[in-house]
């Protein structure tokens, strides 16, 4: 019985050692993972005052992560769409956890990868630039265009001219980015239907 006991203790400890080595390595983990999109984020020219550095890093890789959900990584590199996020941000000036939300709801909406002004790095841009005129997010204006562009796609219009059109109408309307994505995402069919021109 005292075997079984120390053995049984052994056991114990056994246990509560390898579980507080698996929080270490978690920790480790979490940790060489901020830092190398800390050092990422340093080596993209992005400035970041240090007390904020990791909370940057956690909340970008949390966005890329959401990301890699949409994509075939077979097909498409995870890190140069995070590099295109970062760079874009240093081009437009936006936060670049709000840029890589932006780019999961570009890929929600099905926009195919690529540069090109209505693919997914050119829409958003468009949505950024937007976002800094109409003081929103990029979310905001992401939801915006893309259901802007799934609805009026045969018009032949591009991400920036949309965008140029929404900015107008914030410009000239007592209204807001956000309220207009709200009204127009839940009305863009009824308004294509109805005959109404972005122009």
């Amino acid at each position: 019985q005292r075997m079984g006991a120390n053995i049984m203790a052994l056991g114990g400890i056994t246990a509560a050692t390898s579980a507080r080595m698996e929080r270490g390595f978690a920790k480790v983990s979490t940790a060489a993972m901020t830092t190398a999109t800390s050092s990422l984020l340093i080596a993209a020219g992005i400035i970041i005052p240090l007390g904020l550095a990791t909370k940057a890093a956690m909340k970008f890789e949390k966005g890329m992560g959401d990301v890699g959900t949409l994509i075939d990584t077979d097909k498409e590199s995870l890190d140069g769409i995070g590099e295109g996020i970062l760079q874009m941000s240093k081009k437009i000036a936006k936060p670049i956890s709000d840029l890589s939300k932006g780019m999961y709801q570009i890929r929600s909406a099905g926009i195919e990868a690529g540069t090109g002004i209505n693919q997914a790095f050119g829409v958003l841009e468009s949505a950024g630039k937007l976002s800094m005129a109409g003081l929103s997010t990029t979310t905001d204006a992401v939801n915006a265009l893309t259901s802007a562009m799934n609805v009026f796609k045969e018009d032949g219009l591009n991400s920036m001219q949309m965008a140029n059109s929404f900015f107008k109408t914030v410009q000239g309307g007592k209204t807001t980015m956000e309220q207009l994505n709200m009204s127009f995402g839940q009305n863009a069919a009824i308004i294509h239907e109805a005959g109404v021109s972005l122009f």
